[in-house]
């Protein structure tokens, strides 16, 4: 699979290839592993980041799994042979916080326990 032009598709966002990165996408808390390693581990920190990897993704035929923290205890993280992670939990940003309407927008990789502590004050 041709990687570069992944890489290529936007300007700062790391295709991560290691041992260790693909190693660590094939399984979650859960303590099941993916019977094989994805093609790359995508860690993304800008929305653009993610359009590019889905669009890259979608021309090459290449399913997608998404991923957080990885803390999840049903399997629903895990990248097998073949597939693409990309990796949300660079994107932590707090976007909006409205007490009057009980909403907090935040971007996809925010740690429940970080919004906690934000929305205490």
């Amino acid at each position: 699979m041709d990687l570069d032009s992944l890489r290529a598709a936007s300007p700062g966002m790391v295709v991560d290839t290691t041992d260790e990165a693909l190693e660590a996408a094939r399984a979650d808390r859960s303590g099941h592993r993916a019977a094989g390693r994805p093609l790359a581990v995508v860690r993304a920190t800008r929305v653009e980041h993610v359009q590019a990897a889905m669009r890259w993704a979608s021309a090459h035929g290449v399913p997608v799994v998404p991923r957080g923290a990885g803390t999840g205890l049903a399997g629903g993280a895990n990248t097998g042979a073949g597939e693409l992670s990309i990796d949300v939990s660079g994107m932590r940003r707090i976007l909006e916080v409205s007490a009057a309407d009980q909403l907090a927008v935040v971007e996809p990789g925010i740690l429940n326990a970080d919004l906690n502590a934000a929305l205490a004050e």
